[in-house]
């Protein structure tokens, strides 16, 4: 099973101030190629949408109004579905708080899985603002829960205050860049991460034959060993005299 990625994180205050904003390119190639392969799939909105801008998404989510339904799970409570237009949409975006700091993580969601909130969701008529029941099944909601939690454990509250300290965003900052690499969490203990990014690995771990865990490498005991295989592949149009000299270079980095 491939392991769940996230498209986004974003730090606000209560007053829409975007503090912190972490976007993954990578991420977002992967969502747009799954959603253009299922242009057609009968059923599914136009939510293959880039992205909106820093400022478009706060003033989305000021003006989101939160859809009470007895129905809804404790985390389902935490999701919401941002609409761009009546037919394109920002989901799911979970969204949680600690004092005037709001943390938005929005996780990559395959067609297969949207196609199957909006059936189960069948009775609103087409109402996508309410996608977000039974959203405890999706194991990436769950994940970008843990990153939220995690990430507001970092964040020093004092009064209302709806700002980050100096020190606070370095920490976010490092987390971010350690815990998820290329938009995938490996390991969403914020403290576990930035030990081993402050202090490394021991020089007295023995080497073992296990396997090292490719979902928790920091929680590795033994020696830490990379194996890295890049491939390149090169592309090329020339020696034709009526057609531009043309070429692309594309490949990909492998590690283990």
């Amino acid at each position: 099973m491939r392991a769940c990625s996230l498209r986004a994180v974003w730090i606000l205050g209560d007053d829409g101030s975007v503090l912190i904003s972490r976007r993954f390119p990578t991420v977002e190639r992967r969502w747009h190629r799954s959603f253009s392969a299922n242009s057609n799939a009968s059923g599914l909105p136009a939510a293959c949408v880039g992205l909106p801008c820093d400022r478009i998404l706060s003033q989305l989510y000021l003006k989101h109004t939160p859809v009470e339904k007895a129905c809804y799970s404790a985390l389902g409570r935490h999701v919401l579905c941002l609409s761009l237009t009546t037919e394109t949409i920002v989901w799911p975006l979970v969204v949680l708080s600690k004092g005037a700091l709001r943390v938005l993580v929005l996780p990559l969601v395959q067609p297969s899985q949207l196609l199957a909130q909006l059936n189960q969701d069948a009775n609103n008529a087409g109402d996508l603002t309410s996608l977000s029941l039974a959203v405890a099944e999706l194991t990436c909601v769950t994940q970008a829960v843990d990153v939220a939690e995690a990430i507001l454990g970092l964040c020093t509250v004092t009064g209302g205050s709806a700002t980050l300290s100096t020190g606070d965003c370095e920490k976010v900052r490092e987390y971010i860049a350690g815990a998820m690499p290329f938009g995938t969490p490996l390991d969403t203990s914020a403290a576990t991460t930035l030990a081993v990014r402050s202090k490394g690995f021991g020089t007295g771990d023995v080497a073992t034959r296990e396997q090292q865990p490719a979902w928790k490498p920091h929680l590795f005991q033994g020696r830490t060993k990379l194996h890295f295989v890049v491939r390149e592949e090169l592309q090329c149009w020339f020696h034709q005299e009526l057609t531009p000299v043309a070429f692309s270079l594309a490949g990909c980095l492998d590690c283990r």
